[in-house]
């Protein structure tokens, strides 16, 4: 099973903990070269770290960016360097996304309601748009 993703390249947003750093880990551990990414600096080099454990390889067949989705220069650096390192994208999995437990219909803010979609919807809708030229290859 460790070549069934051989040499394609995915790219996996907040992919610095949880289920995008275990997706992250699965992609790797299938053979594919996985682009790491998370607002967390530590916690990207660690799934990095973990990517490169799983799947047995070098360290040269894994990216890691830090920084947040919301903000369209890290967006574009998430696709282009991405790109410039492996030639292509085969595969995003845009998962980075917020929640807010303790807010209620009753209690939310605009600005937690724009934080919200702005992560979950918005970020996602762009980074596919940045992607779907180099995925359609």
């Amino acid at each position: 099973m460790a070549s069934q993703l051989k040499d394609k390249v995915a790219i996996v947003t907040g992919s610095s903990a949880g289920i995008g750093e275990a997706i992250a880990h699965l992609l790797a551990s299938q053979g594919a070269k996985v682009t790491i990414t998370g607002r967390d600096k530590d916690r990207v080099k660690s799934a990095l770290e973990k990517a490169v454990s799983v799947s047995g390889r070098s360290q040269d067949e894994f990216l890691a960016v830090t920084g947040d989705v919301n903000n369209p220069t890290v967006r574009k650096e998430i696709i282009e360097r991405t790109v410039i390192k492996f030639g292509r994208l085969d595969i995003l999995i845009a998962n980075a996304g917020v929640v807010r437990p303790n807010q209620t219909l009753l209690t939310a803010t605009e600005e937690t309601y724009d934080d919200i979609l702005n992560t979950n919807l918005k970020s996602v809708f762009f980074l596919i748009q940045q992607a779907v030229p180099h995925l359609e290859k």
